[in-house]
């Protein structure tokens, strides 16, 4: 709630500027505004140049009709429906994950052991270095991330277990 609480959005000449509680300040030149999304909560997407500079703008923020007529202003608002992949498909990557991970510990096929394991381990790294990496994310998360790397070591022990037999 503090979170949600503490979301500020200021503009200035050339900046919008988005501020909240432990999270890194994100500011986008409106000269290298990418984009303008309205997803499909009303909730707008300002994409900058950079992949990882995006602005979410909530559609229950006060004075919502106006920022919303200000960003038209600087670049028309595309409707967008479409999610990426990776948000699309989160419960079957969830699923898949976990599968991986029993497969290393559960089943005695070796090869299926080095497969199941390697791509748990690369989800795994991706997933890390993209919640890292995000400036949408507040410091707690990306603190508790830190543990991916406990079961990571846990799946590579039990992968080497498996294979050096």
């Amino acid at each position: 709630k503090t979170l949600l609480e503490s979301y500020t959005l200021t503009f200035s000449d050339s900046l919008i500027t988005r501020i909240q509680l432990n999270t890194p300040e994100i500011s986008i030149n409106l000269n290298d505004i990418k984009e303008i999304d309205t997803l499909k909560d009303g909730s707008l997407m300002v994409k900058g140049s950079n992949s990882k500079d995006f602005i979410c703008i909530p559609s229950y923020i006060d004075g919502y009709a106006e920022i919303h007529q200000r960003l038209q202003e600087v670049r028309p608002i595309d409707v967008n429906n479409k999610l990426p992949f990776w948000l699309k498909y989160q419960i079957l990557l969830s699923v898949l994950t976990m599968g991986l991970m029993v497969c290393v510990f559960v089943v005695n096929i070796k090869w299926v052991v080095a497969l199941s394991g390697s791509i748990f381990i690369a989800l795994m790294t991706w997933s890390l270095i993209e919640i890292r990496g995000n400036k949408n994310v507040d410091t707690k998360t990306k603190r508790s991330a830190w543990w991916v790397i406990v079961v990571m070591l846990a799946v590579i022990v039990g992968m080497i277990m498996k294979l050096s037999v």
